[in-house]
């Protein structure tokens, strides 16, 4: 197995230990963030690498987010700084104590901007570690990521049974079913992209080397403890996309399942299976519903819109986007400014930490520029998507490029109402993800054993 191979499954075993947290004074980012260097350093230094048209759009898409985290580092003279939106008060604030007519960055917050841009390393080193691997070296991570998503379960099953906590991070406060993750809501999604994975996984003979026997028995021990830990973790949010999880992992099984069928010569027995299938799943579902541990099913049923803090407080995340709005209050600032925002009803012993929509938060902490980013990244990854979609579904490359655009799909889900790819772990899933989906398109034509017909 080639070195960078070998770093990146190495620098995912530390993510799956140590990234499951999006606080900058976490400890455990120390751990994650020098690993994240070390690998980004060997893939510089070492044997050369061109960026291709997987990992060079990817790469691009990192590098603007850098660049804008980076802009509003830089020191503006005071009567550019004060004239921003969002700045007046600020500016008050700084006369009475005689601080005026000094220069400040645009972000209100320097040293939680630089955390955001330092949290870039670790996506970057993945993508970094990818330009110097052949497309199917970048397949085989599939079995890298269901052994992390194996692993969480073992741990969110420990956790049930035991009511401790994950040792390595520090701030988990949601209880066994937040997992390796700090949030119950980031462990939920890593179970919810499990299922479509598994069924790619079952399916595609080139990604595993288990015998077909064992690969389906692997699978469907995965699916079932899954479609059983999902609503144990407490999760609405993760059990909703659940739903859709399963849908689509089912989508991908479809052609393998009328295959199976089509062998059973009579009739009658074929339907007397698809019954019984059916059956048996909608028992799993209602088993699964009526558990004690279904802690998400009893949050959806007794769930309170006017009196959950976060829709609660949106109106509030809006006032604010619309006061800092174009320049932005710069990236990691929102606990900080949230505070100039909230009433006195809105006061309580915990905090607001993000805004739990990421799309707005971007708006509300990169302004115009963070704006106009992320319609250019959604827009081209939905273009990515179709023509996923539009190619040849009989090779590998497209299977994993249609498992990416699911899976990112669900990823920005669950960021509409939640902040998951600010976890080290997700955000560098997400840019392997994304280096999937863009993998270069195929000849037409069956594949051959060697994926000849490959075009880079």
């Amino acid at each position: 197995m080639p070195a960078e191979q070998l770093i990146l499954i190495a620098l995912f075993v530390i993510l799956m230990l140590f990234g499951g947290a999006s606080r900058a004074d976490e400890p455990v980012q120390v751990i994650v963030r020098m690993s994240a260097i070390l690998a980004l350093m060997y893939a510089i230094f070492s044997r050369p690498a061109k960026l291709d048209r997987a990992t060079g759009p990817v790469m691009v898409g990192l590098a603007a987010a850098a660049f804008l985290v980076a802009v509003q580092l830089i020191p503006l003279p005071f009567s550019i700084w004060s004239s921003l939106s969002g700045r007046e008060l600020y500016a008050q604030q700084g006369s009475l104590i005689g601080m005026s007519k000094i220069w400040r960055p645009l972000t209100l917050s320097p040293d939680q901007t630089w955390n955001a841009l330092l949290s870039l390393i670790v996506p970057i080193s993945v993508v970094a570690l990818l330009t110097k691997m052949h497309y199917r070296q970048r397949a085989e991570f599939l079995s890298v990521v269901l052994a992390v998503v194996g692993f969480s379960i073992i741990i969110v099953l420990a956790r049930l049974m035991s009511g401790s906590g994950w040792i390595a991070l520090r701030q988990s406060t949601d209880g066994g079913g937040s997992g390796i993750f700090a949030n119950r809501n980031h462990q939920a999604l890593l179970f919810v992209i499990g299922l479509p994975m598994l069924a790619v996984w079952v399916t595609g003979h080139k990604l595993s080397r288990m015998t077909p026997w064992l690969r389906w028995g692997a699978a469907a021990t995965g699916a079932l403890l899954l479609i059983i830990l999902i609503p144990a973790t407490g999760s609405r949010t993760g059990l909703l996309l659940g739903a859709a999880a399963l849908v689509m992992a089912l989508t991908f099984l479809s052609d393998t399942a009328k295959r199976l069928l089509q062998k059973v010569k009579r009739r009658r027995t074929r339907k007397l299976l698809v019954a019984g299938m059916l059956f048996g799943f909608i028992g799993l579902i209602g088993l699964t519903s009526t558990l004690n541990r279904a802690e998400s099913v009893q949050r959806l049923m007794a769930m309170d819109i006017a009196g959950d803090t976060r829709a609660r407080l949106f109106p509030r995340v809006v006032e604010m986007t619309s006061a800092f709005f174009p320049a932005g209050a710069g990236f990691g600032t929102f606990n900080l400014a949230f505070r100039r925002f909230e009433g006195l009803n809105d006061l309580k012993l915990t905090y607001f930490n993000q805004a739990h929509d990421d799309f707005v938060q971007i708006v509300l902490e990169g302004g115009l520029l963070g704006t106009l980013i992320l319609a250019v990244a959604l827009g081209w990854l939905a273009f990515q998507m179709v023509i996923a979609w539009r190619s040849p579904p009989n090779r590998t490359a497209t299977r994993l490029a249609r498992l990416a655009s699911v899976l990112m799909i669900l990823m920005l889900g669950a960021s509409v109402v939640d902040y998951p790819l600010r976890t080290p772990l997700m955000a560098a899933l997400f840019a392997l993800f994304a280096v999937w989906l863009h993998e270069p398109r195929v000849r037409q034509g069956p594949e051959n054993g060697k994926d000849a017909a490959l075009t880079r």
